[in-house]
């Protein structure tokens, strides 16, 4: 099979759970309009067994020749396959309950897959699953694509050699990048000693990194296409950190670049069922600290624990506090607005009730 020593990426899966490693060839770049050609998905049990999967997806418009051009899967290989229509069904499920890995997978693939399910009417939460995305932690240290950071974590001679998808034109393809991915997220936990060693953690370890949504297929290694090259090639600290962040919460995640002690309580708090209260205690505590991304992925969560009006209130106050202090601008802020929108009908719809 391989050398790569798989048991560092065995030990961060939660019991009762499995590692889901996906990729997605799509007709573009927008997540929101990008449709699905192509799905892999690799998993990796906690033994060390591994399956593996992959089907083309009609996805019933001409796939546009700049995309053909990068993955090389014409409108001829998709004619027949299944629709995203058939798919989704079976596999929403299981992403939502495992952990998710992937290469820029938080940013595109699940942006990909969010957008698709909503087209066909399939629920399915992308900030559910836990995620370790290789791109978060590659681009903590030295940022380029993916084909670089396989020369570096793997070596030049093993990162195609042992890759079961060869590509003789050049072309993207969803299994062979699928693998590559699991090998790089298990190399890098093999280098990295100051890695967090659980999934939950891993997970938050890239939530203050301004990502944008890019098919990791088109990121450059030069440009960064979609951050500036400065930006792309910036130490983790100018990525996490801005000017309003507080000097101690600087020398915080400077010297440990891991989730934020109070992220890590309220989410502990959150999976102990707390009382509304309580938890709404702790948010007002830990607002100012939170980063970027913990702000919006807590957000549904501690608004939908507002057991009344006054509540609610508290919490988006808190929320908003936080937000002002690490200068989200008001798309940053989306999640909090459509948070306190969705509680607020769900309160107004049990006084009704009442």
């Amino acid at each position: 099979m391989t050398s790569l020593d798989l048991h560092p990426l065995q030990r961060v899966i939660p019991d009762g759970s499995v590692l889901r490693v996906i990729d997605l060839e799509t007709t573009g770049v927008d997540p929101a309009t990008a449709m699905i050609v192509q799905i892999a998905m690799i998993v990796l049990h906690p033994s060390g067994e591994i399956q593996r999967w992959c089907s083309l997806v009609d996805p019933e418009i001409p796939i546009p020749a700049e995309a053909t051009t990068i993955h090389g899967i014409t409108d001829e290989r998709v004619r027949g396959a299944r629709t995203w229509a058939r798919l989704a069904p079976q596999l929403a499920p299981k992403l939502e309950s495992a952990v998710i890995g992937g290469y820029n997978v938080r940013a595109y693939d699940l942006a990909v897959l969010d957008a698709a399910c909503r087209r066909v009417g399939v629920s399915f939460d992308p900030e559910r699953p836990l995620v370790l995305d290789a791109l978060e932690i590659w681009r903590r240290h030295e940022p380029r694509d993916l084909a670089s950071a396989l020369r570096y974590y793997i070596g030049a001679h093993e990162a195609r050699a042992e890759s079961e998808s060869p590509e003789p034109t050049g072309a993207h393809d969803a299994a062979g990048d699928a693998w590559d991915a699991l090998r790089l997220l298990a190399a890098q936990l093999a280098q990295y000693e100051d890695l967090p060693r659980t999934a939950r953690e891993l997970d938050a370890y890239g939530l203050d990194l301004a990502e944008g949504a890019l098919d990791p297929d088109c990121l450059d290694a030069e440009s960064g296409h979609g951050a500036s090259p400065a930006a792309a090639r910036a130490p983790p600290e100018q990525l996490a950190l801005d000017d309003s962040t507080p000097a101690a919460e600087q020398r915080h995640r400077l010297s440990r670049a891991h989730p934020s002690a109070d992220y890590l309580a309220l989410c502990a708090l959150l999976e102990g069922e707390p009382d509304p209260e309580a938890l709404l205690a702790a948010l007002v505590a830990a607002a100012p600290r939170l980063g970027v991304r913990e702000i919006q992925r807590l957000a549904p969560q501690l608004c939908g624990y507002a057991a009344d009006a006054a509540g609610l209130g508290r919490a988006e106050v808190a929320l908003e506090a936080a937000a002002l202090a690490r200068g989200l601008t008001l798309q940053q802020r989306a999640p909090i607005a459509q948070a306190v929108l969705e509680r607020r009908a769900a309160l107004s719809a049990l006084e009704v009730g009442s």
